[in-house]
């Protein structure tokens, strides 16, 4: 619980910063993200070597997962990317790969999914707030979302529902 306090806390470090400038000016703090990702990295493997020695076999499994995560989350956003035809941004790729880190492989998954699932609800909300708008002949802008505070939502939402939900 001690490690799941201290991930969550430097995740939260780097995230809401840039879940916040992404809101406001559709762009995310590269290096401010890169930065996250390296200091999130070295801490899982120095609190790996605190456990199992470099010469142990699953030292280098845990890190070959941890890689797996990171690859897997890369692929995952690159494909949603290909497939919005760039509605997805490079920035956003890059802190779903710093997520992974976060959330590892198989809660990333599904903290994708919870992402996902909040923003076409933040996008169903805002369609029907522009259809009020568009009755009333109130001109509104071309509709975007960013997807960085979906993402730490969504990651947020699988370290509650898997880690301290069952501890209630």
């Amino acid at each position: 619980m001690n490690t799941l306090i201290i991930e969550t806390v430097l995740y939260l470090l780097f995230a809401l910063p840039a879940s916040f400038i992404d809101a406001r000016k559709f762009r995310i703090p590269f290096y401010y993200i890169l930065g996250g990702t390296i200091l999130f990295f070295a801490l899982i493997i120095f609190r790996t070597v605190k456990i199992v020695p470099l010469t142990e076999k699953l030292f280098w499994e845990n890190v070959m997962y941890i890689f797996l995560s990171m690859i897997s989350s890369a692929l995952l956003f690159g494909f949603a990317r290909l497939l919005s035809s760039g509605g997805l941004g490079k920035g956003d790729i890059l802190f779903a790969v710093f997520t992974a880190l976060y959330c590892r492989f198989y809660e990333n998954l599904i903290a994708a999914v919870f992402a996902a699932l909040s923003g076409i609800l933040f996008y169903l909300v805002l369609r029907i707030c522009q259809k009020k708008l568009k009755r009333q002949n109130v001109a509104y802008p071309v509709f975007a979302i960013p997807f960085v505070p979906f993402i730490t939502f969504g990651a947020l939402l699988d370290k509650f529902l898997f880690h301290i939900l069952p501890f209630i």
